[in-house]
């Protein structure tokens, strides 16, 4: 088991390494507001990774303080791991709509590890309508 979870840890470092190449701050949101040691776990690990590549967090938010100033500027948004996307839990959906309508489309967004379930066809086709039509 020890050998699989280093793995995974070498596998999502190298990939999210590379999807923030030459970046060197990011606003970091959907930050976990609620009593689920497992999120809150996984931010601490996205801190930790933020700090080992010397990325620095310019804000961070939770979906009920998201700014709307976010749009503002060209920081990427890099949003929290864990949870679900696909309707399980609707009102992370439509924060991560609210991003995609607020953010200019050349913004670079990027989701953290996150389980992919929609769970039916709207949820799926309003996914790929919004944020999963961007560009970047």
């Amino acid at each position: 088991m020890t050998d699989y979870i280093e793995y995974m840890k070498a596998l999502s470092d190298h990939s999210l390494t590379k999807l923030l190449s030459g970046v060197k701050s990011v606003y970091l949101t959907d930050l976990p507001d609620h009593p689920n040691v497992g999120d809150s776990a996984i931010a601490l690990g996205e801190f930790s990774f933020l700090r080992r590549h010397q990325i620095e967090v310019a804000a961070a938010y939770s979906v009920g303080t998201l700014d709307p100033r976010i749009s503002e500027g060209d920081v990427p948004v890099l949003i929290h791991g864990g949870g679900n996307l696909g309707g399980l839990y609707p009102q992370y959906d439509l924060h991560r709509q609210r991003l995609h309508d607020l953010l200019p489309e050349d913004r670079l967004i990027i989701q953290a590890p996150q389980t992919v379930d929609f769970i039916d066809h709207q949820s799926r086709t309003s996914f790929l309508a919004g944020i999963g039509a961007r560009s970047n």
